[in-house]
């Protein structure tokens, strides 16, 4: 970023969860990642990475405390996989997710649709995302009833 070098060093000497929501705002201030290819795959590949564990050792990690596994916004791009059923099929063959983000700003209808089949067809919870990653930007407000069974898993109950 030649055009403004210290607002990059900023950004780089401040790592945490806000760096690359930073990164891709830098880049779309200088006209890049606005249309295709989007910020996020151009930080992918210019060489940032996304750390993980192993999704397995999560789940069984997650298991063992009580805690329930979802997963966050299957239908998400831009970087990261996207789910179809086949793929959730193999995924369930090998580790036992609780459920699924089903209601996300980042799903088209048809993906909403797809996710909230899916879960009711074999049992799995279901949650909505509020999409509030960072300051500035408030979360999004779900009815309760649409994760009613992953709320009463993690002890809240709906009153009607």
């Amino acid at each position: 970023m030649p055009q403004e070098p210290e607002a990059l060093v900023a950004i780089l000497e401040q790592p945490g969860p806000e760096q690359p929501f930073a990164l891709v705002d830098l880049l779309k201030r200088h006209g890049y990642g606005t249309g295709d290819p989007p910020a996020g795959r151009i930080l992918l590949e210019a060489g940032c990475a996304i750390v993980t564990n192993d999704l397995a050792a999560v789940v069984e990690a997650a298991h063992q405390s009580g805690a329930a596994c979802l997963i966050a916004h299957p239908g998400h791009k831009d970087g990261f996989v996207t789910y179809d059923a086949q793929m959730l099929d193999k995924l369930r063959q090998d580790i036992p997710i609780d459920g699924l983000e089903v209601y996300s700003p980042k799903h088209t209808p048809d993906q909403t649709a797809l996710y909230l089949d899916y879960a009711r067809k074999h049992g799995l919870l279901i949650s909505a995302g509020s999409d509030s990653h960072r300051p500035g930007k408030p979360p999004i407000k779900h009815p309760a009833e649409l994760s009613q069974a992953l709320l009463e898993r993690v002890g809240i109950h709906i009153k009607a």
